[in-house]
């Protein structure tokens, strides 16, 4: 079966990489050719109580072409064929074998589906047609006081089978300098760390809105919505990551974002540097954020107006936004770097191959979210303007061959 999304924030911050033998390389935009999107498939309604979908965290495809959409609200997993028709469901509320309570996260291990619930931090795996085959718990540990750092739980599988995990970052400790880095390890079954991957920095990740004069109230918080940090995550089938570094310059230098491959014994195995055009931070689009980021009636007593004080102090902004928005790796090591809108509110994903080098740029609706790569077929979500989410696939040609129509496009 083919990777899924992961079901974890991938956005954190920047990292200095120091090459070990690597090979760095600058790819300019103008010499990656534009693939064509040529038809798509919509899964999901806003009236038909089988098809109308809840939140998707994760989202995988197996072998057969079949996709597995997993609903936190729910904690169900659905299964569709291409054309989109509903297969069946794996999973669903409850504290019995093969049933779930707190389940974010999915993938495969060759033919199986697994499945990891938060509540005890417990894998439940599962045949293609939902059937349930066994399950186990990863211990883990905890500190007394909530304000310090956890020990390491659970995230994961690697494609090997191979526990991952870190400790658990809470959005508060990040905010408040408590946590500044995330530290990837592997687990063995019993939750004991076996290898310590590189720490990597969270940096200006989290938006903490709170009353300066009294923080202990309570905050809301929420991703900065121009993160600059590094994005990153585990490469298919192979013991390595991918972080890239897309810290905004204050100078003058032509800005770029580095795409590093990481391999597990810390050798960076390359580092390729990608060009971007800055795109300022116009004063409408903060106060557009202002706006929808404070409730009207305020927060914890305060107007709306002094909320939105706060607010705007805490908000980050750079000298200019980030060259690089969203991340997803596919088998065979392709990287999608997904770029800034454009200034006519587009958004293009540039494709990297397993070297590193850029070998097309795909233009895709800014509403559109990639979680995993099927063929010609690239599946996501996005939802409408009712916030009702649908699973989407687009087929692309990526070179001057015909290819079929998706089926039901």
């Amino acid at each position: 079966m083919r990777r899924s999304s992961p079901g974890y924030p991938v956005l954190l911050s920047v990292i200095p990489l120091v090459g070990c033998g690597a090979e760095e390389a600058t790819h300019g935009a103008d010499a990656v050719p534009a693939w064509e999107v040529t038809g798509e498939v919509r899964i999901g309604s806003v009236d038909d109580p089988e098809y109308a979908l809840t939140y998707v965290s994760s989202l995988g495809v197996d072998d057969e072409g079949s996709i597995y959409t997993l609903h936190p609200q729910e904690q169900v997993v659905r299964r569709f064929d291409t054309a989109g028709t509903l297969l069946g469901t794996i999973g669903g509320r409850g504290d019995g074998p093969g049933e779930l309570q707190n389940a974010y996260t999915m993938g495969f291990l060759d033919d199986t589906l697994w499945i990891l619930d938060f509540n005890g931090y417990e894998f439940s795996f599962f045949r293609p047609d939902g059937d349930f085959i066994r399950s186990f718990g990863v211990p883990f540990g905890s500190t007394e006081n909530f304000m310090e750092a956890q020990p390491p739980r659970a995230r994961g599988l690697l494609d090997d089978g191979t526990i991952h995990g870190a400790p658990p970052a809470f959005s508060n400790l990040i905010a408040e300098g408590v946590l500044t880095h995330d530290q990837p390890y592997l687990l063995d079954t019993a939750g004991n760390v076996t290898d310590t991957l590189p720490a990597i920095p969270f940096g200006e990740s989290q938006w903490a809105i709170f009353d300066p004069d009294n923080p202990r109230r309570g905050g809301m918080y929420r991703s900065q919505p121009f993160a600059e940090g590094p994005m990153w995550a585990f490469v298919p089938g192979e013991r390595a990551i991918i972080v890239v570094d897309r810290e905004v310059p204050a100078d003058e230098v032509e800005p770029a974002v580095v795409v590093n491959k990481l391999a597990f014994d810390g050798d960076t195995v390359f580092s390729v540097l990608i060009p971007y055009e800055p795109l300022s931070i116009e004063p409408a689009e903060v106060d557009s954020i202002m706006t929808t980021a404070v409730p009207e009636d305020g927060l914890f007593g305060a107007t709306r107006a002094t909320a939105t004080e706060w607010a705007r102090g805490a908000l980050h902004v750079p000298p200019h936004k980030p060259g690089v928005t969203g991340m997803m790796l596919t088998d065979e090591g392709r990287i999608w770097l997904g770029r800034q809108l454009d200034a006519a509110g587009r958004k293009t994903w540039t494709i990297l191959d397993a070297e590193g080098r850029a070998i097309g740029d795909l233009e895709l609706r800014s509403t559109f979210r990639p979680m995993a790569l099927a063929g010609d077929i690239v599946w996501g979500v996005e939802t409408d303007d009712l916030d009702i989410p649908y699973v989407v696939g687009v087929r692309f040609r990526r070179d001057g061959a015909p290819r079929e129509a998706l089926e039901g496009a």
